[in-house]
């Protein structure tokens, strides 16, 4: 029997993807449109929709070159070398009770954040960070940080940035907490952009919604609803019939139905997503 070529079940990491030889729709010519060149964009769209495989893209392409791009359209086209890449996802600061709690957790991830690039802040900064004063000290450290970049030499990616926000849309004094803290964050990068190569952040809402917490930050652009980047994210019905046919040839013939019937099928449950309009 004839092995038919892996689903990407479930994946989240390009490279992982890749070395199983999973099914990868390339879509690494928008990819390079967007990283060529020196930007700061804004990507919008609902939840399972890819966002953080695109992420994960990124951060290989920047971290490692076209080590992962073997075949596909940006190896034609990629000429640039590799970067610092930092990548937060903030899904994980998703799960709290009050504002402390939040403050831990976005502690605890920058903490992880500086040790996996070598940054050690010292013993006396390090324990401010369980005091009263642990927002500012964190994010004291943060943009201490940034200042030890060079110019254009960070890629930072920024995984549903808008993930504490919707966790606490029931809780006005909570959320105005969560979005002052954030806002001070994303200031934070604000006044340090200049050692940006490339910035790329989603989320699940447009980027007018997200609480004001960008503030000054009003360079990013946001790509959601532009039509050159509609199909950035998931498939269309073209891609389904070029990169999976012996797949939906399998489907087809298990549910006794034509391979026009089985893609209708899957259109009712799956199609009707526009976001180039």
């Amino acid at each position: 029997m004839n092995r038919l070529p892996s689903l990407p079940v479930g994946s989240t990491s390009f490279p992982t993807m890749r070395k199983f030889n999973e099914i990868c729709v390339d879509k690494t010519d928008l990819i390079h449109e967007l990283a060529g060149k020196r930007s700061k964009v804004f990507l919008a769209r609902p939840r399972r929709f890819g966002k953080t495989l695109l992420v994960s893209t990124f951060e290989s392409l920047f971290a490692h070159g076209l080590r992962d791009f073997q075949g596909l359209a940006i190896e034609k086209l990629w000429t640039d070398q590799t970067y610092r890449v930092v990548r937060f996802d903030f899904s994980c600061l998703r799960e709290f009770e009050d504002f402390p709690d939040f403050e831990a957790a976005f502690a605890e991830m920058l903490a992880r954040t500086f040790l996996k690039h070598g940054y050690a802040p010292s013993s006396s900064q390090l324990s401010t960070l369980s005091l009263s004063t642990l927002r500012l000290s964190a994010l004291s450290l943060w943009a201490d940080w940034l200042e030890s970049f060079e110019e254009g030499s960070l890629v930072l990616l920024i995984d549903e940035c808008d993930a504490p926000l919707t966790a606490c849309l029931d809780q006005p004094e909570l959320f105005a907490k969560v979005r002052r803290f954030l806002s001070l964050f994303f200031g934070s990068i604000k006044s340090h952009e200049g050692v940006l190569r490339f910035f790329f952040m989603t989320g699940v809402t447009k980027i007018a919604n997200v609480g004001g917490i960008f503030g000054g930050f009003n360079s990013i652009v946001d790509i959601s609803l532009d039509p050159a980047y509609g199909t950035l994210l998931g498939f269309t019905r073209d891609e389904l019939t070029d990169y999976f046919s012996s797949r939906l040839a399998e489907a087809a013939k298990a549910l006794h139905v034509s391979d026009s019937e089985l893609l209708e099928q899957l259109a009712a449950y799956y199609g009707g997503y526009s976001f180039d309009q």
